[in-house]
C-alpha cells in the first residue's frame, strides 16, 4: 500500500508540473479556458451561501463589476438560496443569476467560468474535485480539506487540469502578515528557533434534542458524503441557523464549526489561518513538520464536540520548534536569536517609546513602515525592536507574493488576487500546493491530539512513519455515501485514486 501511494505523489507531483506550463499557454483541452468573451468578464458560480459567503465572497465580487459576474449560485437551503438570488439580481439590475439546488447542475452550466466553494468543510474535497473535472477555476475556503490524502487529492486534480485555485486564506492578503514574513524570510531577527501560535477558543454548546427538517432545506443534501442520517439526526444547532421570518436567512455563527464530523474545530478554523501564515514566515510551503505531539481537553458540555483548549509541539527537520498552544493570544509570534515578531489581525502600530503596539496616536512618533498603503503605519505588528521595521531591501532580498489594490481592504485584495490569476494564469497567493502543506499542518495537530502521542511524518511520501492507525483515520479520504462519492468522480473522470 504505502508502496503505491509513494508511487501515485512523486508521479503526479512531477507530471502536474509539467501539464501546468501548456495550460498557462492556453492549451488545456478542458473547458477551463472560456473568459476570453468579449466583454472579458469572469462568469462566477457561488456554491454554499452561508454566513461566509454572504459577507466576504459575494460582496468582493459584486465590488469588482468590471472583472467578474456572479450568474450562478447554489444551496440546499432554499431561503438562503432565494434570498442571494435576489441579492444579486438587485446588484446587478438585472435577472441573470440562476438558482441551483444541486451544486452539480450548477458545474455543468455551460456559462460558468470558476466557481467559489463556501461550503462547510466536509463538501470542500468532493466539490473541489467535482469542479476540478468539470474545467472550472476554483476559489474553496479553508481548510483545503478534512483529511490529508483529499488534499492531496485536491492539489494533483487542479494541477492535472491545469486550473488556478485561491484557498481561501486571506491573510495572505493583509498588509502586517505579509510584511511579517517578509522580515522574517530575510533574517531581520536572525535564525528563527521557535514560533508560538494562538488561536481562538471554541465554546462549548448545541441543543442536542433532535428537530423536524424545515421543508425548505435538504438535509440529506447537506449531509452529502457523510451521509448517516440516523446518527447524525438534524438539529439545528447541528448545522446553521434557520430564518426566523421564512424569506431572510440568519448568518449568525452556524454549529457544524464545532462539530465532527463536519469540521475539526479551531484546529482547522483559525489554524488554517495562523499555521498558513507560520507556514509562510518559515520558508515551508512547500514542506513542513516532521514531529507532532500534543493533547486537547474535551470542548465541554451540549452537542458540541470538538476539541477544547489544545497544546500541540511541531518540530521542523532544522530544529524550529512551533507551539500552538491556548495559553497565546490569537496571533503568530516569530521568535529569532535576534528578537521577535508577533503579528495579528488586529492591533495598532509599534512605536520606538511603546514595542509592544499598545494604542497610540498616530503622529511623529508612530514609527512607519514604507511599505504599508496607510500612510506607512504597520498594524497588527508588534516587534522586540521597533528598528527591525526600518528596513530597505536590496536586490537579492526574498520578495513574497504581494496582492493587487494595496488601497482596498484584505478580503477584496484576496479575490481580486485570484480574479487576477484566473486573467494571466499566474499563481494565486494561496494555491492548491501551498493549501495543501497547510492543511497537512492542521490535521497532524487533530491526529496527535487525538492519538496522544509522537507522531513522526515524512515530507516526501506525506505518510506518517510506521503509524498504521495514524494514516488509517488522517490519511485517507474520509467519507463516501452513495452519490457523493470521490472514488466515483475519479473513476468515472479517469482519473487514478492512491491505495
Amino acid at each position: 500500500m504505502k508502496s503505491s501511494r509513494r508511487r501515485f505523489i512523486q508521479a503526479t507531483a512531477a507530471v502536474g508540473t509539467a501539464a501546468a506550463v501548456p495550460a498557462v499557454l492556453g492549451g488545456c483541452s478542458c473547458p477551463c479556458r472560456k473568459t476570453a468573451k468579449k466583454d472579458g468578464i469572469i462568469r462566477i458560480g457561488v456554491i454554499g451561501l452561508g454566513r461566509i459567503a454572504d459577507g466576504f465572497e459575494v460582496p468582493n465580487v459584486l465590488a469588482q463589476p468590471k472583472e467578474a459576474k456572479i450568474v450562478a449560485v447554489c444551496d440546499w437551503d432554499k431561503i438562503r438560496l432565494d434570498f442571494m438570488k435576489a441579492r444579486i439580481d438587485k446588484s446587478y439590475g438585472d435577472s441573470v443569476c440562476r438558482a441551483y439546488s444541486d451544486f452539480r447542475k450548477l458545474l455543468a452550466d455551460p456559462d460558468v467560468d470558476a466557481v467559489m466553494i463556501c461550503t462547510p468543510d466536509h463538501w470542500h474535497a468532493l466539490a473541489v474535485v467535482e469542479a476540478a473535472v468539470a474545467g472550472k477555476d476554483i476559489w474553496v475556503q479553508k481548510p483545503l480539506a478534512q483529511t490529508i490524502l483529499e488534499s492531496r487529492i485536491i492539489a494533483n486534480v487542479v494541477k492535472e487540469k491545469g486550473l488556478v485555485m485561491q484557498v481561501g486564506a486571506q491573510q495572505r492578503s493583509w498588509w502586517q502578515f505579509h510584511r511579517a514574513c517578509e522580515l522574517v524570510r530575510n533574517g531581520r531577527i536572525g535564525k528563527i528557533v521557535r514560533v508560538e501560535v494562538g488561536l481562538a477558543n471554541d465554546k462549548p454548546g448545541g441543543n442536542p434534542v433532535e428537530m423536524p427538517v424545515p421543508p425548505t432545506f435538504n438535509y440529506d443534501g447537506w449531509l452529502g458524503p457523510v451521509g448517516d442520517r440516523k446518527t447524525n439526526y438534524y438539529t439545528e444547532t447541528r448545522v446553521h441557523p434557520q430564518s426566523k421570518d421564512g424569506v431572510k436567512p440568519e448568518y449568525g455563527r452556524p454549529g457544524w464549526i464545532t462539530m465532527e464530523p463536519f469540521g475539526w474545530g479551531m484546529i482547522t478554523n483559525w489554524g488554517a489561518h495562523h499555521l498558513n501564515i507560520a507556514q509562510w514566515g518559515l520558508g515551508m510551503d512547500d514542506s513542513g513538520p516532521v514531529e507532532i505531539e500534543g493533547s486537547c481537553e474535551p470542548l465541554g458540555p451540549g452537542l458540541w464536540n470538538v476539541h477544547g483548549k489544545y497544546d500541540i509541539t511541531y518540530t521542523y527537520a532544522n530544529g524550529v520548534k512551533l507551539h500552538l498552544a491556548s495559553q497565546y493570544k490569537n496571533g503568530i509570534k516569530f521568535i529569532g536569536e535576534k528578537g521577535w515578531i508577533f503579528v495579528t489581525r488586529a492591533g495598532a502600530p509599534a512605536t520606538k517609546n511603546d514595542p509592544s503596539g499598545a494604542a497610540v496616536k498616530l503622529d511623529d512618533k508612530v514609527l512607519k513602515d514604507p511599505t504599508s498603503p496607510k500612510d506607512g503605519i504597520s498594524f497588527g505588528l508588534q516587534v522586540s525592536d521597533p528598528e527591525i521595521l526600518n528596513v530597505v531591501y536590496g536586490s537579492d532580498a526574498v520578495k513574497l507574493h504581494v496582492s493587487p489594490h494595496p488601497d482596498k481592504g484584505e478580503c477584496f485584495r484576496h479575490v481580486a488576487d485570484w480574479l487576477k490569476s484566473i486573467r494571466d494564469r499566474s499563481p494565486t497567493a494561496c494555491g492548491a500546493e501551498i493549501g495543501h502543506r497547510s492543511n497537512i499542518v492542521c490535521v497532524q495537530g487533530v491526529a496527535a491530539m487525538k492519538l496522544k502521542r509522537k507522531l513522526v511524518w515524512d515530507n516526501a511520501t506525506q505518510m506518517f512513519v510506521g503509524d498504521d492507525e495514524a494514516n488509517a483515520r488522517f490519511n485517507r479520504h474520509i467519507y463516501e455515501a452513495p452519490g457523493f462519492s470521490i472514488p466515483e468522480v475519479m473513476k468515472k473522470a479517469g482519473l487514478k485514486m492512491p491505495s
